[in-house]
């Protein structure tokens, strides 16, 4: 079966979706044929690589936000977006379509060297710590602090205001 054959119908079948936990559950055995682990009511699923959950249905994969929205809602989505940047946390409440712009907005820091997040830095001339955002395709200076903490806390307000803004109203 190719991901394009999968009916909400079929999902509905062979899963069972907790929107509470973002957790699915099998309502069938898969192998019938000789003993499995992956029996009726056991959790399906399990992190891949990227920190997303994925989901095998009638042996094909499917990443597990994906498949929840699909489950809940009925249609594919074209982009999906944790908003709370946890890729694994897939209740519904968490989840909501996005543009890519919004997606790339909400992306989390990967490759922070003082730990305070993205848009925080030092510079070392000034001897200060530095705070700026993306929006629009554009950079939004926040300015100087004295501590990363309130560089931190400066773009965590910056981010509160335009991105709940300019997002999904």
């Amino acid at each position: 079966m190719a991901k394009a054959d999968l009916t909400a119908q079929r999902l509905r079948e062979l899963l069972e979706y907790l929107p509470e936990t973002g957790a699915f559950v099998r309502r069938v055995d898969p192998r019938k044929d000789r003993p499995s682990k992956w029996k009726a009511g056991s959790i399906s699923g399990a992190k891949n690589a990227g920190g997303y959950v994925s989901v095998q249905v009638d042996g094909v994969p499917y990443l597990a936000h994906r498949l929840a929205w699909f489950y809940q809602h009925g249609v594919w989505p074209d982009q999906i977006d944790h908003i709370n940047g946890i890729r694994s946390d897939n209740r519904i409440a968490n989840l909501r379509p996005a543009t890519n712009k919004q997606n790339c907005e909400n992306k989390r820091v990967t490759n922070s060297t003082h730990g305070q997040g993205k848009g925080i830095s030092f510079d070392a001339r000034r001897k200060k710590w530095k705070a700026r955002i993306g929006h629009n395709y554009k950079v939004i200076w926040l300015g100087y602090f004295k501590d990363a903490e309130s560089a931190a806390a400066a773009y965590a307000l910056a981010a509160k205001k335009i991105y709940t803004h300019s997002n999904l109203a």
